[in-house]
């Protein structure tokens, strides 16, 4: 081979790459022993491979001598070049490229826990030259991969000896022998003899058409020359099909020259060149889906690139269709289940790093009480995050944290993340499984410190309030004092438990009232002069907080709403006439207002999670593949909250029952499936067993156009913690008030009315309202 070098220079440390499957640089991985009786070799990781390496690679018909030298650069990296020379058979093309590559600087990219190497041109840009070698032992070599190059192979430069005898081959299998008189005069050889009557038998026809496989089965050729078809060499092909022309053909028996033609495929150019590249190329195949294996089976530590790289290897690298030429049958090698071994390695080791990293973060924010309990918060939501760890990071860090935050918060912000942090801790969405003495010391610790600032904010919002009230000499005046209030009470949310604040709060719901009290005429005249339903709500929210309105000083005014509005509510003494009665109005104002209200309870603690998910949002879920800002329309659902789920959800799924004659020939039935199982995992979420339960189906009718809102209603969360949680809405006091009213109304009120069809759009419309809102981009 010349012009390529011939030494063993560096080869010591050309050992195994993928028995270091799952290892980093430097260590040590096991071996194997091969059947050549090499005995054990000991593998370093991907980082020892420098040395040279020679072969050949084919591309569109022609092939190129090639060199690859590699040498461990200063950087930490792989530095190498790349030399090729002329084609071996006639034509004097430099390289598959078209031009001179000697020694060319090549970029290296290297995947060692799957042996994968990418070699480009370092100043190529995209058309540069490219090379991939997939590695096995190095005594084995690799196999190459480049664009428009349908075969390839390196071996160690020790190892040219085996480039040179394919070299060889190649060019002897297209010589063409001449026939002489005395080849002619020989008889047919008695083993190719028995390859033309095993043809003869085959169901072919007088020009040899049909199913000729046969002749070229291993068992067949095997007995033919004692060997392999990819066994015989260059000379032994032209040997026989000398033979073949020669001296066994009969004059006149066109079958038999037929079957000759066939077997003179034997010096096929293709199909030889393919079988000179396939014996090297295929042992370095199969001992890569063999080392392959501990990589699937222990992929914790690498990187999912690199798994993403070895999906794709048999297809670059043409494994399958060398596992099919050696023979074996086609179950060699599955595809299918390789790649979905791959993928579910990948999952492991994506979930592995995800967790590291997952850690080194919450470790590194422990001292803020609000990012540790968010990650607390994340980890105990996702079954990818070992629990145990990241209450243990939590537990040790929690009471001086929330010590560190209590002395330094002085802002409103500050003590309501307190506020919702207690609320949620009591009714068990916070700290959920963590140690209960680490989460009760963080209570006493926030709880103290709202105690003494609750002091300060009451006396700022009563002097607020003080302020508005001073100027609440008009209907103007009053609203500004209403909305000074209402915002008072939704900043203040959740610490009202305070004495301070609560003594606050009374006082300015008394000095509110006072004002309606005296300016209850100007009121009235307003109300008089309002019509339609939106404008009289709109009256009632400029004018009236929470409560006001059954308050005995605003009796009249209350009776007079009562009044105007009975042609507009339609649906009485249900118990929830408010909310029924302003979803078929179409209000969606007096709907805000009253999910407030029915909501009340449960804010503090929804807030306080959506506070966690905003706290999140910039980490990547490696586990799901996705950012956690796709559940931020969960954050704003939980910021604010509304019962018309649940309303919309009691009246679906009470259609059939309450409402059957208006179901009609075309209603939708859905089904809805529940097997509770009992699963074992490990700490990535893999499942290790199960065991299965009993399956049970419900199934519910609804009207076909309520279809489109019940597919809705019923849509879950990208969070199973999340949807846990907006569960709670179903049993909260708020929200059942209005839940049982629907119920009423069901059976009140006759299906077919037109209050009935009034409500239904009304409650299609306020849940597209609302879930647009909470969908909407920031």
């Amino acid at each position: 081979m010349a012009g390529v070098r011939r030494h063993a220079a560096g080869v010591g440390a050309l050992v195994m790459i993928l028995s270091a499957c799952g290892a980093q640089d430097g260590a040590v991985a096991e071996g194997r022993t091969d059947d050549q009786g090499r005995g054990q070799l000991i593998a370093p990781a991907f980082s020892g491979i420098d040395g040279d390496y020679v072969g050949l690679i084919g591309c569109q018909g022609r092939d190129f001598p090639i060199r690859v030298s590699m040498s461990d650069a200063e950087s930490g990296g792989l530095a190498a070049t790349l030399t090729t020379e002329a084609e071996v058979n006639g034509s004097k093309l430099a390289s598959p490229w078209n031009r001179d590559v000697v020694d060319m600087q090549m970029s290296s990219r290297r995947y060692g826990a799957v042996g994968l190497l990418d070699l480009s041109e370092t100043r190529g840009g995209p058309r540069g030259v490219g090379v991939s070698a997939l590695f096995a032992d190095s005594a084995d070599g690799a196999i190459l991969s480049a664009d428009r190059c349908e075969h390839g192979f390196i071996v160690p430069a020790r190892g040219v000896d085996i480039v040179d005898r394919a070299i060889a081959e190649l060019r002897a299998i297209g010589d063409q022998p001449a026939i002489t008189t005395e080849d002619q005069a020989r008889p047919c050889p008695a083993n190719l003899e028995r390859w033309i009557e095993a043809g003869l038998a085959l169901p072919l026809d007088d020009w040899g058409r049909g199913d000729s496989d046969g002749l070229w089965r291993d068992e067949l050729v095997r007995a033919v020359f004692g060997k392999s078809l990819v066994e015989l060499t260059a000379d032994e092909r032209q040997a026989a099909r000398l033979s073949l022309t020669a001296s066994c053909g009969v004059r006149g028996d066109r079958k038999r020259g037929s079957v000759i033609r066939l077997l003179m495929a034997i010096t096929d150019f293709r199909e030889f060149r393919a079988a000179q590249y396939a014996a090297v190329e295929r042992p370095i195949a199969q001992y890569w889906l063999a080392a392959m294996k501990p990589v699937v089976d222990n992929p914790s530590g690498i990187d999912p690139l690199a798994f993403a790289q070895a999906r794709t290897a048999p297809r670059r690298f043409r494994i399958a269709e060398l596992l099919a030429r050696s023979g074996e049958s086609a179950a060699a090698f599955d595809m299918a289940a390789f790649d979905a071994d791959l993928d579910a390695a990948m999952a492991v080791a994506a979930a592995s790093q995800a967790e590291d990293l997952f850690f080194a973060e919450m470790t590194a924010a422990a001292k803020d009480f609000r990012q540790l309990s968010a990650y607390l918060e994340r980890a105990l939501s996702d079954a990818g995050i070992d629990d145990e760890r990241a209450t243990g990071v939590f537990n040790d860090s929690a009471k001086e944290a929330a010590k560190s935050f209590a002395a330094g918060a002085n802002t409103l912000s500050e003590a309501s993340f307190m506020g919702e942090w207690i609320a949620a801790y009591r009714s068990g969405v916070a700290c959920a499984g963590a140690q209960t003495a680490a989460c009760r010391a963080v209570e006493k610790t926030f709880d103290d410190r709202l105690s003494d600032l609750a002091a300060d904010f009451a006396a700022a919002a009563s002097e607020r309030v003080a302020t508005a009230s001073a100027h609440a000499d008009d209907l103007p005046g009053l609203a500004d004092l209403v909305r000074e209030t209402a915002a008072l009470e939704d900043a203040y949310r959740g610490l009202f438990g305070y004495p301070a604040l609560s003594r606050a709060q009374n006082a300015w719901t008394r000095q509110r009232r006072e004002v309606q009290r005296r300016l209850g005429e100007r009121i009235v005249a307003a109300l008089d002069a309002a019509v339609t339903a939106p404008e009289i709500s709109e009256i009632a929210g400029l004018y009236f907080g929470e409560g006001d309105l059954g308050e005995p000083g605003s009796r009249r005014v209350a009776a007079l709403i009562d009044k105007k509005l009975s042609a507009t509510t339609p649906f009485i003494r249900t118990g929830a006439d408010d909310y029924l009665n302003a979803i078929y109005n179409e209000d969606f104002a007096a709907l805000r207002r009253l999910d407030r209200q029915a909501m009340s309870g449960l804010a503090p603690a929804y807030s306080f999670m959506a506070g966690q998910i905003e706290a999140m949002a910039q980490l990547t879920d490696a586990l799901a593949g996705r950012e956690l800002n796709v559940l931020m329309p969960a954050a704003r659902e939980l910021r604010e909250p509304s019962a018309i789920k649940a309303v919309a959800i009691k009246y679906l799924l009470n259609f059939e029952d309450s409402y059957a004659k208006c179901l009609g020939d075309d209603a939708i039935t859905f089904r809805f499936t529940e097997r509770v199982d009992t699963v074992t995992t490990d700490r990535y979420g893999v499942e290790l067993s199960r065991i299965e339960g009993v399956t049970t189906n419900e199934f519910y009718k609804v009207k076909k156009d309520l279809a489109p809102l019940f597919r809705a209603t019923f849509a879950r969360s990208a969070d199973e913690g999340i949807g846990r949680a907006l569960d709670r809405i179903f049993n909260d006091d708020g929200v059942v008030r209005l839940t049982d009213g629907v119920r009423t109304m069901m059976k009140e009120v006759d299906c077919a009315s037109p209050e009935i069809a009034r409500f239904e759009q009304g409650l299609n419309a306020y849940h597209a309202e609302r879930t647009k809102y909470w969908s909407a981009p920031d």
